[in-house]
């Protein structure tokens, strides 16, 4: 099975910096770019084409020509595919990239994929937990360890923030060790 390929550009990395981050505060909140400017001002291809210098080749020249207007919108719409890539491999440079799991984006090139390695993710929350995973890295470990879910699903709590749990360590460990 084939799977989906992005290619990030100088442009949409350009966008993406200039983004207005602010806080969603529906339901439980959430940041989010603010759909109305999302570059700071209401006027969204003037914004687009100050920051990527794009020059008005309208008919009257004092607006923008269709392909000027399809090129900015796609771009624009490009964003929340490029910010998933962002956030999944975390980091912004141009290049292509496919998707190995449902949002879930790795470099595409086989030089810049990289290997996963097995980590140990050790966490406390009254009892200590250990988990075993094979990440790329140790951000990954702890997700992949999934070790809040774990205390969820075997401790009741009233709320929600009135636990602590806290990960004690993420080490990488050679696989020979992982068979002891």
């Amino acid at each position: 099975m084939k799977r989906k390929t992005f290619e990030i550009k100088d442009e949409h990395i350009k966008l993406l910096r200039n983004a207005y981050i602010g806080w969603d505060d529906c339901e439980f909140g959430a940041p989010a770019i603010d759909c109305k400017r999302p570059y700071g001002n209401s006027d969204v291809y003037g914004d687009i084409a100050r920051i990527l210098d794009i020059k008005q080749e309208g008919d009257d020249h004092e607006s923008y020509s269709e392909e000027q207007i399809s090129y900015m919108s796609k771009l624009h719409n490009d964003l929340q595919t490029v910010l998933q890539i962002f956030i999944s491999v975390g980091y912004m440079e141009p290049g292509v990239y496919e998707e190995n799991d449902y949002c879930k984006w790795i470099p595409a090139t086989a030089k810049e994929v990289k290997q996963e390695k097995i980590f140990k993710v050790l966490g406390l929350y009254s009892l200590r937990y250990l988990a075993t995973v094979k990440a790329v890295d140790e951000y990954d470990a702890r997700d992949k360890a999934d070790l809040h879910n774990l205390i969820d699903d075997n401790f009741w709590h009233e709320d929600n923030d009135s636990w602590n749990f806290e990960i004690l360590e993420v080490n990488e460990v050679n696989e020979d060790e992982d068979e002891e």
